[in-house]
């Protein structure tokens, strides 16, 4: 489980590890109605890793 304390600056290097080494993702956020980082982070995890074939299989 990867905890995502702070969003500024975004640790996208420990993202990107663990989503290579387990081929799998979860992002978890608070219920907001605008704004949400959530579909962010995973539009930023599709185009490093899935696009590009890096994630585990």
């Amino acid at each position: 489980m990867l905890d995502l304390r702070t969003l500024q600056p975004l640790d996208t290097g420990a993202i990107y590890k663990s989503v290579k080494k387990t081929g799998k993702i979860i992002i978890l956020q608070e219920d907001t109605l605008f704004g949400g980082v959530a579909s962010d982070i995973s539009a930023m995890i599709m185009e490093e890793l899935l696009w590009s074939g890096l994630m585990a299989r």
